[in-house]
């Protein structure tokens, strides 16, 4: 134990005395090495993650309360970032995702399975089903078959002010009914 605690001493005085040089050295290796890290993870996700796990049931407490200061002093950059963040479409994703996921799970609709990155392909960049709206931030996704949960195959894109006018209606029904709104007489 104590050769362990005076090698552990004497690599920290080594580092002090020659923090520049490692440094550098450091740097030029990640330069030299940019996959490494990626790779490292890859080949040792499962330890890794479990490490991690352990790591913070033994710290919980530590860690939850690091985690509250830490918010407590950075709250306005904190409430700042997320109102930027959530005007992006990723962050935008995010959130609608989010919400449909705890919808379907509260109301054992099954499992939501659409990712943010789908719903900027498959939604965001396309326009209402019903009345042609194209603008991302007004777009979300509105159930084909409302008893069933959030997927791929179970959504069309569609304004918010579309998908309060279809209510408990079919997706076949109102869609012919807003045809037939539009349609000149």
């Amino acid at each position: 134990m104590s050769k362990k605690r005076d090698r552990k001493e004497y690599n920290h005085q080594r580092y002090l005395k020659n923090k520049e040089k490692i440094l550098e050295r450091h740097k030029q290796w990640r330069e030299d090495n940019p996959n490494y890290a990626k790779q490292h993870y890859e080949e040792n996700k499962e330890e890794i993650l479990e490490k991690a796990k352990q790591r913070y049931e033994e710290n919980k407490e530590e860690i939850l309360e690091k985690a509250k200061q830490r918010y407590q002093d950075n709250k306005e950059q904190k409430t700042m970032y997320n109102k930027q963040y959530y005007q992006t479409p990723i962050g935008m994703a995010h959130c609608k995702v989010n919400n449909y996921s705890r919808l379907d799970k509260k109301h054992n609709r099954g499992e939501c399975t659409i990712t943010p990155e789908w719903m900027i392909d498959n939604i965001f960049n396309g326009h209402c089903i019903y009345c042609g709206k194209s603008d991302w931030a007004e777009l979300g996704c509105d159930r084909i078959d409302n008893s069933k949960p959030h997927t791929p195959d179970n959504v069309v894109p569609c304004c918010g002010e579309c998908n309060t006018k279809r209510g408990n209606k079919s997706y076949e029904e109102f869609l012919k009914e807003m045809r037939a709104n539009s349609s000149p007489s």
